[in-house]
């Protein structure tokens, strides 16, 4: 039998995510078994490039940059 580690939690407006899809923004928090939040994931709206930040308590400690190209997915990911 598997035991889950930890849980995502999102954080979004229900109309938001019927009308915008994969466009909408959105807050996710990561905890682990015992509820504990380990970090959190924030992207906001966009229409090109997307943006995903992760932050401990308030503090970014990473973002991952989407960069529009015509036929494949391009992304940065920025440590720090």
């Amino acid at each position: 039998m598997m035991q889950p580690v930890g849980f995502i939690r999102e954080q979004s407006n229900v109309l938001a995510r019927q009308f915008l899809r994969t466009r909408r923004p959105f807050v996710a928090s990561i905890t682990d078994a015992m509820g504990n939040e380990l970090f959190r994931v924030r992207r906001p709206f966009w229409w090109i490039t997307s943006s995903i930040y992760a932050e401990i308590d308030g503090k970014e400690i990473g973002v991952v940059h989407r960069r529009w190209h015509l036929w494949r997915r391009i992304y940065d990911l920025y440590l720090g």
